[in-house]
């Protein structure tokens, strides 16, 4: 129970220090290390792993468990659609 308040307060307090290395507020150095990842074109390749694997495993989870079903198709287009609007808005909110 406790264990997630301690790891967000070590990740603050990490950033804290990076940022006042750097003469900067915590959040300020958040703000530009988040603006040189998600600016850079083709950001989104290796982040897009992640979806792929799920939609894999809940294809072969589905299939394997109840036989192959045509409105299992779906699947991939609603997590890639997640996932392409989720990339959308932090590219833009990214390039302010």
């Amino acid at each position: 129970m406790v264990l997630p308040f301690a790891l967000f307060g070590a990740f603050w307090a990490y950033f804290a220090w990076r940022g006042r290395r750097e003469g900067v507020s915590a959040r300020e150095w958040v703000d530009s290390q988040n603006r040189d990842l998600f600016s850079r074109p083709g950001w989104w390749k290796p982040a897009a792993l992640m979806p792929a694997a799920f939609c894999v495993f809940a294809l072969a989870t589905g299939i394997s468990q109840a036989g192959f079903q045509w409105w299992y198709l779906l699947i991939p287009v609603v997590v890639f659609g997640m996932f392409a609007a989720w990339a959308y808005a932090v590219t833009r909110s990214a390039r302010r």
